[in-house]
């Protein structure tokens, strides 16, 4: 779906005849991650390996509230090693200044 969706915008873009385009692609996927895993499982790795080369991909752990804090920061640290190990990119919004 996201790739058709990706694809057809595509098309309309380059379009010699170019109207208004209706934007319908997927922008962003929030991808829930079980707080119970010891980082990210074979169907994560698949899902998100996929997802990232064509949608800005933002992993989150669900129910955090059940981990110490300790344990969040572990999980995420091997979250972040696993993405890095299987070459997921995440997406890292930009940071602005507020100074005007």
């Amino acid at each position: 779906e996201i790739e058709g969706r990706l694809s057809k915008y595509m098309g309309e873009e380059n379009n010699i005849n170019r109207r208004v385009v209706v934007d319908h692609r997927i922008h962003c996927c929030i991808y829930f991650l079980s707080p119970f895993a010891s980082g990210l499982r074979p169907v994560d790795v698949e899902f998100m390996g996929r997802a990232c080369k064509v949608v800005n991909l933002i992993p989150v752990i669900a129910k955090v509230d059940t981990l110490t804090t300790k344990e969040c920061k572990r999980l995420k640290g091997k979250i972040l090693e696993d993405c890095a190990e299987h070459n997921i990119t995440l997406f890292h919004p930009e940071m602005f200044d507020l100074d005007d």
